[in-house]
């Protein structure tokens, strides 16, 4: 009777395996977006809970993606900031990661992603004059993107001989100078956040500034959680960080862990999530782009404490006037200000509530 039984469920399996790899070859086809924004009602589903989560994963590590190679013909001068401004345009029309070279750009997105039309129009209406730029893309055979970005490293980044950003999985804190009060270790994961870009320095910058003792943070667009880390190594009370990728989130919370951090809570949303957040902060940490930083302002101001702290990064010193038109509005007043390499910083401070009467 067993071997009857053993035989059937044999069977059984033999039958349903072709129907579970046919669906396993077309689930995969599916964009990893598509997937995000149906994944919940497919996690719910009680016959396939294990096998989403297999196809799922499997999409976000082996994704599709295009090379793109932007060549560039400017004054030699000029060169930094224009190519900081096609990763800014090709950044908007989807492209997600780039390497600089002396003369181009190359840049990676998810064909499905890709904003042609917006590329194209924005190129060809760039704001520098006599600027020559050419594009062609290329298909890019399939990688672990995920083993490919975390392999790459980075080399220890010191701010103001009081922080050091170093990279955990190949820099060990013996490897590091002595004496540096902060030490962040950090593991990438594709997340944003390892502080060698100018504007992650700058946040951190401000952040040893201020005495965060008891103080409660806000950490808009965590990516890899380092300021958020920052923060908390320098007192503070608790940290909300939030953002609207599921693999920062992931990160984020990887890192905290790392770093020994136990009062951070992350959120995958996008500023809405402020919508539903009755406590006030005293500080306010937001390094994003342009367009998201004017959108946002008004949520930010809305949790901020009187007398609370606002430090904004992610976006050109010649985008600082719009921003500090949009703060005024909203009773936030200019403290202080940095920039470095064309990208800018500004900290705000909410004014109390009798002043604007």
């Amino acid at each position: 009777m067993r071997a009857i039984r053993t035989e059937k469920i044999l069977i059984f399996f033999i039958l349903i395996t072709p129907f579970f790899l046919i669906l396993f070859y077309f689930t995969a086809k599916i964009p990893s977006n598509t997937m995000q924004k149906y994944g919940f009602s497919l996690k719910r589903c009680r016959l396939f809970p294990i096998f989403y989560k297999f196809v799922f994963e499997f999409n976000l590590i082996y994704m599709k993606y295009q090379k793109a190679e932007f060549t560039i013909n400017c004054k030699n001068e000029d060169k930094p900031i224009v190519i900081d401004l096609v990763i800014s345009i090709a950044g908007e029309a989807g492209f997600e990661s780039f390497e600089d070279h002396p003369d181009k750009v190359v840049g990676y997105v998810q064909p499905h992603l890709l904003n042609t039309e917006m590329l194209t129009s924005e190129l060809q209406n760039f704001p520098i004059s006599d600027v020559e730029i050419s594009y062609e893309l290329q298909s890019v055979a399939d990688i672990n993107w995920n083993l490919a970005w975390e392999e790459i490293g980075f080399e220890p980044v010191y701010i103001n001989k009081q922080c050091v950003v170093y990279d955990a999985k190949h820099t060990s804190q013996s490897q590091l100078i002595e004496n540096i009060p902060i030490k962040v270790g950090i593991e990438t994961q594709q997340a944003f956040g390892t502080g060698t870009h100018p504007t992650t320095q700058m946040m951190i910058k401000q952040i040893l500034q201020l005495n965060l003792k008891r103080k409660t943070i806000l950490d808009s667009g965590c990516g890899t959680g380092v300021l958020g880390i920052v923060a908390a190594q320098k007192g503070a009370k608790s940290i909300v960080s939030y953002d609207i990728d599921e693999w920062s989130v992931k990160n984020t919370q990887h890192n905290a862990r790392i770093n020994h951090i136990n009062n951070i809570k992350v959120f995958q949303s996008d500023s809405s999530i402020l919508n539903g957040i009755k406590k006030q902060f005293d500080l306010i940490l937001a390094n994003i782009n342009r367009n998201i930083l004017l959108h946002d302002i008004p949520a930010f101001a809305s949790v901020m404490k009187d007398d609370g702290t606002l430090i904004l990064s992610g976006f050109y010193k010649e985008d600082s006037l719009h921003l500090l038109e949009k703060a005024e509005n909203l009773a936030l007043k200019e403290t202080a200000c940095d920039s470095q390499d064309q990208w800018a910083c500004i900290v705000f401070k909410k004014e109390r509530t009798e002043k604007r009467l």
